[in-house]
């Protein structure tokens, strides 16, 4: 495998949230919440029932669609409706909620009201550097900036007219992109 260095961060009392432009104290726990000029009264008491909500894995259970009409549909307008998007982003890395699960995105922000979020040494870059060393030293033949045209069974087709024989093929693209790639249709998620 590969191993990865970095550390867990957990959110305290040093972290911080701009809203309108002024800096405010990250509310990460029950007592930073209660004080943070971020939120008005009526907006704490509903961060506190998200936070208990989303402390549970209830949330998770129950959960479809994406992670904005997740939160479009339980967390009211407003101050805390930007917290849910902060926590969302943060938590999981991923910025656009209209296509992240929400179901995944909250046992997300579970493990990172949990612990705290995994910041890998030096970004993204060194564990996909590992993972393409790993792959490489295990017969694994990587192509890079070649499109493929074309996918069947153990067939890859590129854009500068070569063919590629594999036993496996990994398509790291959107579903349409596969439809079109392989001729067949993709199911509905």
């Amino acid at each position: 495998g590969i191993a990865p260095t970095g550390k867990k961060n957990p959110v305290n009392e040093d972290a911080y949230l701009v809203l309108n432009g002024q800096r405010h104290a990250f509310p990460h726990s029950a007592a930073a919440l209660m004080t943070t000029g971020a939120l008005s009264f009526t907006e704490r008491i509903s961060a506190a029932k998200l936070m208990a909500r989303l402390s549970g894995d209830a949330a998770s259970e129950t959960a479809s669609g994406s992670m904005r009409d997740w939160i479009n549909a339980n967390v009211p307008a407003g101050g805390v409706r930007l917290l849910a998007d902060a926590m969302t982003r943060v938590s999981t890395y991923a910025a656009d909620l209209d296509l992240l699960d929400a179901a995944i995105a909250l046992r997300q922000i579970k493990l990172a009201i949990d612990g705290g979020v995994y910041y890998l040494d030096s970004g993204w870059q060194p564990m996909v550097n590992a993972l393409a060393a790993f792959a490489a030293a295990n017969g694994v033949e990587i192509v890079r900036d070649c499109a493929a045209t074309r996918v069947s069974a153990g067939l890859v087709e590129t854009g500068r007219g070569g063919r590629i024989e594999t036993d496996a093929i990994i398509l790291a693209v959107a579903p349409d992109e596969a439809a079109e790639l392989t001729g067949c249709a993709m199911p509905e998620t």
